[in-house]
């Protein structure tokens, strides 16, 4: 693939100089040189430069006073200065308002090409930094939390009021519905999103190992502890811990775990100093810790030390309006070949009570958009689990297919057409072309469900 040239302008008012510095360049850079400052500010205005080349000294406009013109343009570029000896305070002056680099006149060909190369170099390292930057924020950018559910509007609404609170925050909800992102949304929503989120799931680390990875250990505390170890606590200094499952946190070790909450203090297994540390805690928990708590399971200080504010995720069965959404999402995740859901399919998810939650729903969708070979994806690729469904509230078995078929789709059909109005801010024309369909056909579903679009009108 041919590599696109840089662009570089010349700004100088001595033809027979702009002529020269376009030979010199022009074998590696498209070069377009001006005589008139006037005139080269609106060339500039229309088109994109990587470098421009200025005399310090013009009649109609000096050096410093096109940099500062184009520079209320764009700072996207680079500039470098001719100058007479004479004249070296005024350029290193203007290197301070911006300017990349000077030359002095008269110089050699080969000093221009090894400054505007060098510069160029220094650009592309520049920006390959910038872009392994924006890779590495993408990689760590928490996963968005997708969902219309009035349920799930009100997870939303406490991420936001408690990001940029230090108050410890208790998650509670069923596996796979979503309890880390949640806790990662809080910590890249507040003040310590620059610092470290530190997850710990307390149910994986075996009991005997437990206390040495999140306190660390002195050199020879125990048999094997063959070097020192600092420890989670320390390791999320200035950041957020998650601490999942937190219900199995060992009974020995809670009331130690409560006294670094409390304190913000730690001391490592075989030390005899502590330490101090500046932790946000958010804890997470599919079982119940009233219940623990009752059955003497879980320490009570600990559980109103992590209860301070509570967020409950509800589980995917209550929350079906966002089943339509989520399954969209993770089609164009794992999507190939513009693979889609068929009616009955959708049908039979609206329907299922999803025991597994999202990462059920996640997990099935990848496995469809794998295995089934058609570009259609139908029932008969569905696991038998779901196609297995129990009766449910509104839909029943006893129904005919095409009964249950309308009720399932017209609450699909309810929850797409409010997204694309909330999204729309109302606007009905707006959201009917957000979801390919035409006008009358988006207002018969409005209609038919009920829904006035100045509702959603701000």
């Amino acid at each position: 693939m041919k590599e696109i040239k840089r662009k570089i302008l010349v700004v100088d008012d001595d033809i027979a100089f702009c002529r020269l510095l376009e030979r010199v360049l022009s074998a590696d850079y498209s070069v377009l040189s001006c005589t008139n400052p006037i005139e080269a500010l609106e060339i500039f205005k229309s088109n994109t430069f990587d470098l421009v080349i200025v005399d310090l000294y013009m009649p109609e406009m000096n050096g410093i006073q096109f940099m500062e013109a184009i520079m209320n343009v764009s700072r996207a570029m680079d500039i470098i200065f001719i100058t007479a000896y004479a004249a070296v305070e005024t350029a290193v002056e203007a290197m301070k308002k911006g300017a990349s680099d000077y030359l002095i006149k008269p110089f050699q060909n080969e000093e221009l090409i090894h400054v505007v190369k060098g510069i160029f170099e220094k650009r592309k390292l520049s920006e390959e930094n910038k872009w392994l930057k924006e890779q590495l924020e993408e990689k760590n950018r928490p996963e968005k939390i997708i969902g219309n559910s009035t349920g799930i509007h009100e997870v939303f609404d406490l991420i936001k009021r408690v990001a940029d609170t230090n108050s410890t925050v208790l998650i509670t909800g069923e596996s796979g519905t979503g309890k880390e992102l949640v806790a990662r949304a809080i910590h890249y929503e507040g003040t310590r999103r620059n610092m470290r989120f530190v997850p710990v799931n307390c149910s994986a680390i075996p009991e005997n190992l437990l206390e040495s990875e999140l306190f660390g250990h002195k050199k020879g505390a125990f048999s094997g502890a063959v070097t020192a170890r600092s420890g989670l606590f320390k390791h999320a200094d200035k950041g957020t811990m998650f601490l999942d499952e937190i219900a199995d946190m060992p009974l020995g070790l809670q009331p130690k775990l409560l006294r670094v909450i409390q304190e913000q203090t730690v001391r490592s297994v075989g030390e005899e100093e502590e330490s101090d540390i500046d932790v946000r805690f958010i804890a997470a928990t599919s079982k119940d810790l009233k219940k623990l708590v009752a059955d003497k399971q879980f320490r009570e200080d600990l559980f109103y030390r992590i209860n301070v504010i509570p967020i409950s995720i509800p589980p995917l069965r209550e929350r079906t309006d966002d089943i339509p959404l989520l399954a969209d999402f993770f089609i164009n995740r794992f999507g190939r070949n513009n693979k889609v859901l068929s009616d009955e399919v959708m049908t039979y998810f609206l329907e299922y009570n999803w025991p597994g939650n999202v990462r059920e729903l996640e997990n099935t969708i990848e496995r469809l958009m794998i295995l089934s070979k058609g570009d259609i994806i139908t029932a008969a690729d569905l696991p038998f689990e779901i196609l297995n469904r129990p009766e449910s509230d509104d839909v029943s078995l006893h129904d005919s297919y095409i009964d249950r078929k309308r009720v399932i789709l017209d609450r699909f059909n309810k929850s797409i057409v409010l997204d694309a109005l909330q999204k729309n801010s109302g606007n009905v024309t707006r959201a009917a072309a957000a979801l390919n369909m035409e006008r009358a056909s988006f207002q018969r579903i409005m209609k038919r469900c009920g829904i006035k679009s100045d509702e959603f009108r701000e």
